[in-house]
């Protein structure tokens, strides 16, 4: 046992080390990456009754999705750069490549550049289009290739879309020069989600993959005519997500009774040092949106958005973390997020900057950047 901790203690777990706060940017991050929209379909309004020997005759939505980085850094000066990734994996069988939308790392000729940059616009489906007449003209072993299980049907397929991004000026040392992260952008096409369900239902319950350990839903094989009407009646009308907008931010001073709203343009927050300021940042209350999903027994289940903020800093403390806002929920029943400024400063001030990040959880997300002063 003696042996077994003293190589815990090596290994830094215990015996008095103590490891960064997760919200504490010590080190290259990208906090967040924006897609606009954050939804897409593949197909044009295609009919719900679509079959597979139509699928090649349906005019294909090749609006651009915007990508956009969040990148932190301690050094609140450095600017950075990035690479877009695009991974395509080979099947270990056929060599055949699948929809070339897998998650990093890669590297070889599965490594793709897509462009420069923090920002990028491009159309996923353009590139599933390339992906199709590169596999021999097959659409379907392309679109099922972006589903690791059948339950993904049912959540919306994913297009992961990779940034390498790194420091190019800074003055300020850290461990990591460059980081890889992932968008994973939904594609959820309620045409090609039917012609599954009733392929599903054609071939029977037994014909569908089962995974070791996992229980699969069964695609509807044997949901009854009313829950069939309506999952087809939701299809007909389903909504893509869109992404919130961060409308604003409020904030109170330790010394204030009532909150105000944060202005960016009227320059940083200044602080005395160890001083508390409450921030709490919310969308509009139509940012809230309520949503259908098909369960794994193809009923349907009403729910709706909550938005999580997430908050981060490069000096003092803020708790907690995540912060959240939901419908029908009064202010008074919000939590706040309240930042500590440091103890101490060196010099005449220290600059510092808070970031917070919203997200729909479902892919959605905006962010805002805070700059603060803390001067004795």
């Amino acid at each position: 046992m003696r042996r077994s901790l003293s190589w815990l203690c090596l290994l830094g777990v215990g015996c008095g080390v103590s490891f960064p706060e997760e919200y504490r940017i010590e080190d290259l991050r990208i906090l967040e990456i924006r897609a606009e929209p954050p939804e897409i379909r593949i197909f044009q309004d295609a009919p719900i009754d679509l079959e597979v020997n139509q699928l090649a005759s349906q005019p294909l939505d090749l609006r651009p999705v915007q990508l956009s980085a969040l990148i932190a850094h301690p050094d609140l000066d450095a600017t950075f750069d990035g690479q877009w990734i695009r991974c395509k994996v080979a099947d270990d069988d056929t060599g055949e490549v699948g929809s070339g939308f897998q998650r990093v790392p890669c590297d070889g000729v599965g490594r793709v550049e897509l462009g420069r940059g923090l920002n990028l616009e491009l159309s996923p489906v353009q590139l599933l289009l390339e992906d199709v007449l590169a596999n021999g003209g097959d659409p379907v072993a392309v679109i099922t290739s972006l589903a690791e299980d059948p339950r993904d049907l049912f959540a919306g397929l994913y297009a992961n879309l990779n940034l390498q991004a790194f420091a190019t000026n800074t003055s300020i040392p850290v461990d990591t020069p460059s980081i890889e992260g992932t968008k994973r952008v939904v594609i959820y096409d309620p045409a090609v989600v039917s012609l599954v369900l009733r392929e599903a239902r054609r071939l029977g319950p037994d014909a569908i993959p089962m995974i070791s350990g996992v229980a699969t839903p069964s695609l509807c094989t044997r949901a009854s005519a009313d829950q069939l009407g309506a999952i087809n009646a939701f299809l007909e009308s389903r909504i893509p997500n869109r992404a919130p907008r961060y409308a604003g931010i409020e904030l109170r001073y330790q010394t204030d009774t009532a909150t105000q709203a944060y202005d960016p343009t009227a320059g940083p927050i200044v602080l005395p040092p160890g001083t508390k300021v409450e921030l709490r940042g919310y969308v509009a209350e139509e940012d809230l949106e309520s949503y259908r999903v098909i369960d794994d027994n193809c009923n349907l289940l009403q729910q709706q958005e909550t938005m999580a903020f997430s908050w981060f800093t490069t000096a003092g403390e803020l708790s907690p973390q995540v912060t959240a806002q939901s419908l029908n929920q009064a202010d008074s029943q919000r939590r706040v997020m309240t930042y500590e400024a440091p103890e101490s400063v060196e010099g005449a001030e220290q600059r510092v900057r808070i970031w917070s990040v919203l997200r729909d959880g479902r892919g959605g997300s905006d962010a805002k950047v805070i700059d603060v002063l803390v001067r004795p």
